[in-house]
């Protein structure tokens, strides 16, 4: 399987969040949720997946954002990373899935998902 889509979804680094905590359930539970649903759409129905896979996830950024450091980048994928994993059935801390994230200027906000089989 090799597929890229993308996601008109802004992502916030989650290790500078300040807000209230059911905020920030409210918005990760959302996010997974649409990763989710977009690897449905893009990829079809969810079957059990043997082998392993390369995630490549990258952040759009929108008009006057900034990069994120290295961290803030890792940390700001995590409920996407949950909902991808979620759909090939594979623990996102597997063996089986190697994740990069990278960032780059996009006309709108949102998250390009690059999947590969590894060889």
């Amino acid at each position: 399987m090799n597929a890229t889509f993308e996601m008109p979804l802004k992502v916030i680094s989650e290790m500078n969040w300040r807000g209230h905590w059911a905020a920030r359930h409210k918005r990760l539970k959302e996010q997974r949720g649409l990763s989710y649903g977009h690897c449905l759409k893009n990829l079809g129905y969810p079957r059990e997946r043997d082998g392993s896979f390369y995630v490549k996830l990258t952040r759009l950024k929108g008009y006057r954002q900034r990069d994120f450091d290295g961290d803030n980048l890792q940390s700001s994928f995590k409920a996407i990373r949950d909902g991808i994993a979620q759909y090939l059935g594979i623990d996102d801390g597997s063996d089986r899935l190697t994740w990069e994230y990278a960032q780059e200027k996009g006309k709108a906000a949102g998250v390009r998902v690059e999947i590969r089989e590894k060889a």
